[in-house]
């Protein structure tokens, strides 16, 4: 591990700074981020040995397309990437009916009296405190950041729950009755086209905080069809904002074994809240 060794600095002997010292202190907690990310992959993540040509995503990230193409967002969250942990803020992608997505570093610097920008000794000036975060733009284009082949760290443990479960129904679709929390474990199943599923029982108290997840296998174009037996319903992307629907759509772009965790709010403004995020398995 990099250190210094301050013990020559006295108050009569000073430490005067070069650039290769401050190289050193930032190299010193980057090298102790890999090998922490890297340790994490061998034991939680997607992978047994880590890649760094594929992003790492730490908590929350996830890429939605809705089933018309007319809008993609993205939920905010932290994206590991060669050596360097990056805070991605929610929003949505510009371009309708994209598929292919990408990442793209954005580095801004920190103004302020204590900060940029600097006067150096030369009496030029330069902005050095950088803030680098990551955003998402549509397309894959060469040296950005894989996004669509990114893997998870943060998957929490698995309950292998039968399909007979009783917190699930198959009549008239997959319907989940949020009395309680649980697994829906099918990722032998393959989802195409458009599967029915029915968010909690008009009959049913549901709880609120209660989460239900759905693995499975789905193609490429493969929907999943919300809908609410008590009329309107608002099923919004973890961190984002979405307004209320009688039917909710949500398309897979790509392909795999994914779980899609449901959590219910509770309800306001006249319709039942939940929320969704979508991780690859």
């Amino acid at each position: 591990m990099r250190k210094l060794d301050t013990s020559p600095i006295t108050s009569v002997s000073g430490f005067p700074v070069k650039s290769g010292t401050l190289d050193h202190i930032q190299a010193a907690y980057a090298e102790t981020t890999d090998y922490l990310a890297q340790a994490l992959v061998a034991t939680v993540g997607d992978s047994v040995a880590y890649d760094p040509s594929i992003p790492y995503f730490l908590n929350n990230f996830a890429v939605i397309t809705n089933a018309f193409l007319t809008y993609t967002v993205w939920s905010q969250g932290l994206i590991y990437w060669q050596g360097e942990i990056f805070f991605t803020p929610g929003g949505n992608v510009i371009a309708p009916g994209a598929t292919a997505y990408s990442g793209q570093i954005v580095t801004n610097f920190l103004t302020a009296p204590t900060a940029d920008p600097v006067t150096f000794t030369d009496t030029s000036t330069h902005n050095v405190h950088q803030i680098r975060t990551m955003t998402v733009v549509t397309g894959a284009t060469a040296g950005a950041v894989p996004l669509m082949t990114g893997k998870y760290l943060n998957k929490p443990g698995y309950v292998n729950v039968p399909v007979n479960y009783p917190g699930y129904s198959f009549s008239g679709g997959l319907q989940i009755f949020f009395n309680n929390s649980g697994v829906w474990d099918g990722i032998s199943s393959t989802f195409v086209a458009i599967n029915d599923i029915i968010l909690g029982d008009s009959a049913l108290p549901a709880t609120v905080g209660a989460w239900n997840k759905i693995r499975a296998t789905f193609t490429t174009g493969a929907q999943l069809r919300f809908t609410h037996p008590a009329g309107p319903f608002v099923c919004k992307l973890v961190n984002n904002a979405q307004l209320a629907y009688s039917v909710y759509y949500l398309s897979f772009n790509v392909s795999g074994a994914m779980e899609i965790t449901i959590t219910y709010l509770g309800y306001w403004n006249g319709a039942a809240q939940y929320e969704y995020r979508v991780d690859r398995v």
